[in-house]
């Protein structure tokens, strides 16, 4: 009988050798392997922190108004509000929960600047300059549709100093007066101007609201007062009027429906058409939010740490 001649011991040694080459092959494999899933992991966690960072920064800052697909696109660029800005300005609340910090004295002119005839009671009367050019616009207008002559009705009070908000239902401070904006308009005969007044009918076209209108008083905190009239511009003053709002009202409508960046669109009675903006800024100087670069606007603090944006659009296409 033949006999195997090979070596056998060498053939079990080559092909151990070779099970401990492919072993360690497979470990260096896994090594590797792992390496990479981890640092693939820490890249990933490394993006969603990078993610999460931006994201609190972003809620944090004011947002860029989104475009409104009724109007016109309107561009921004980044600006610096102070302190000041979020506490004068048209839109400024105050009430008996919002106290008034006299940063707009400057703004105050005397009544003897009216042109209208027998429209003032006292020229040493004083109120906001803007809104004391709407009154006599208003008044010029009123006389030549309803009196043809000289006024039945006058401007009796406006600003109020701190001493002579005493004795009065609101403390110094607290009172709308001090803005040089709200503007008591009566007959001269002392009695209240008629509900179907000329006046109330059209206040809102001269950038004028009923500051404390009959039914509002649970929102305002006064009553008995609707010859006060409050200058807020002829936007505000329009949708207020078209909406049954009060300006506690409208402010909150627009901290809860167009602080994330919407836009209120609104047709005002002079023809023009805007778009408004809520813009939450930090309390001081140096604060940056996103303001139109292409339309004209206005800015005004809301009394509460916040601005309000007016863009003017121009005329609307059938009012051109």
């Amino acid at each position: 009988m033949g006999k195997y001649s090979g070596n056998s011991s060498r053939s079990f040694n080559t092909l151990k050798n070779s099970k401990r080459v492919e072993r360690s092959k497979r470990k260096v494999k896994s090594k590797y392997l792992i390496f990479a899933i981890c640092i693939v992991v820490i890249a990933i966690l490394l993006a969603l922190s990078i993610f999460l960072i931006m994201a609190i920064a972003h809620s944090e800052s004011p947002k860029s108004p989104k475009k409104n697909d009724k109007t016109q696109e309107i561009s921004y660029q980044e600006a610096t509000v102070s302190a000041d800005d979020l506490y004068t300005g048209d839109l400024l609340l105050v009430n008996a929960q919002h106290k008034y910090r006299f940063l707009e004295e400057d703004d105050l002119v005397s009544a003897s600047t009216v042109t209208t005839a027998g429209c003032v009671k006292n020229s040493a009367i004083k109120a906001n300059a803007t809104a004391l050019r709407a009154f006599d616009e208003m008044m010029k207008k009123y006389v030549e549709v309803e009196t043809s002559g000289s006024s039945d009705v006058q401007l009796t009070e406006a600003y109020r100093t701190e001493e002579q908000q005493k004795g009065k239902q609101f403390e110094p401070g607290y009172s709308d007066h001090h803005t040089g904006r709200l503007l008591t308009i009566e007959k001269k005969d002392g009695s209240a101007l008629p509900a179907d007044s000329w006046i109330y009918q059209n206040c809102h076209k001269y950038g004028f609201i009923v500051r404390y209108p009959t039914g509002k008083s649970a929102q305002t905190g006064v009553s008995n007062y609707t010859e006060a009239f409050r200058y807020v511009g002829v936007a505000h003053a329009t949708y207020m009027q078209e909406h049954n709002l009060c300006l506690e009202e409208y402010v909150v409508l627009l901290q809860n429906n167009y602080a994330s960046g919407d836009l209120l669109h609104i047709d005002a009675a002079d023809g023009n058409s805007y778009e408004v903006y809520y813009l939450r800024a930090s309390e001081g100087s140096g604060a940056t939010v996103s303001l139109p670069s292409n339309f004209p606007y206005t800015v005004s603090g809301d009394n509460t740490g916040a601005l309000i944006v007016t863009v003017n659009l121009g005329k609307t296409p059938e009012k051109e």
